[in-house]
């Protein structure tokens, strides 16, 4: 498990190697904080842990604070991409 912690923390959004923990050695899940001034990347965790030996197999990602339509990563805000499915009759959800 120190495999994933260590690929994980050569993330850049990757806290300090000592703030990732594993939670559950069988099933390979831990969970950690990523640092709030950096955009995080589903994709880039994913390819990390793959050029370690794992397989991404999915990931819950909680987060707090107010969506807003355009917002800035500037240390106090979060700014996320997010993927909209039109609705039925063209507008998006």
């Amino acid at each position: 498990m120190y495999n994933i912690q260590k690929a994980v923390s050569r993330l850049d959004y990757a806290p300090k190697l000592k703030e990732i923990e594993v939670t559950d050695i069988k099933k390979g899940l831990g969970q950690f904080t990523p640092k709030p001034d950096k955009p995080v990347s589903f994709a880039a965790l994913k390819a990390t842990l793959k050029s370690a030996g794992y397989v991404l197999d999915a990931a819950d990602i909680a987060v707090a604070g107010t969506l807003e339509r355009e917002a800035g990563a500037d240390g106090t805000r979060l700014r996320m991409r997010l993927p909209l499915r039109p609705r039925a009759g063209g507008a998006t959800a």
